[in-house]
C-alpha cells in the first residue's frame, strides 16, 4: 500500500510539473515573467519542454548484468577456463528510502530497456532545465541591487 502511494506521488509530481510547464509562462513565477528570455533560451526551453512532454513512461534505477562463480568446489565455474553462472539481470532502485532489487528475465530486460533509457533521458532533461533556469534568473534585475 505504501509503495503504491509513493509511486502515485512520484507520478503526480511529474504530471504537475508538466502541467505547469504547459501553461502561461511555462510555470515561471509572475515576477520573473518580466525577465526577457533570449532567443536561444526560449528555443532551448521549448525543446526541453517538448521532449519532456513526449518522453513517455520511465523506470528509475539501474540495471546490472552479472555472471559469477558459486561455492561448489567441483562446479564447472571453477574450471579453466571457467563456465560462469548467469547471466543474472538485476534492476535496483530506491523505494521509500529502501533499496529494492528485482531479477529480470532477458525478455523483460529487452522490453523495459526503453523505459530505463527514458528515465536516463528524463534526468538529463531535468538537469538541462535546471541549468537553463539558473541562467534565466541570473538576468533578474533584483540580483543587481
Amino acid at each position: 500500500m505504501a509503495r503504491a502511494a509513493a509511486e502515485r506521488s512520484e507520478a503526480d509530481a511529474t504530471v504537475h510539473i508538466l502541467w505547469q510547464m504547459d501553461h502561461a509562462g511555462g510555470g515561471m513565477p509572475e515576477k520573473l515573467c518580466a525577465v526577457e528570455l533570449t532567443t536561444r533560451q526560449r528555443s532551448k526551453l521549448e525543446r526541453i519542454t517538448g521532449e519532456l512532454g513526449s518522453l513517455g513512461m520511465c523506470l528509475p534505477g539501474s540495471v546490472v548484468v552479472r555472471t559469477g562463480r558459486c561455492g561448489k568446489v567441483a562446479c564447472s565455474c571453477r574450471d579453466d577456463p571457467p563456465k560462469l553462472h548467469g547471466p543474472f539481470r538485476s534492476w535496483t532502485r530506491k523505494l521509500a528510502g529502501k533499496t529494492v532489487t528485482r531479477l529480470l528475465t532477458e525478455e523483460q530486460l529487452d522490453d523495459y530497456r526503453v523505459l530505463f533509457d527514458n528515465h536516463r533521458r528524463l534526468k538529463e532533461l531535468v538537469h538541462e532545465l535546471e541549468d537553463l533556469t539558473l541562467s534565466i534568473i541570473d538576468a533578474d534585475p533584483r540580483w543587481k541591487t
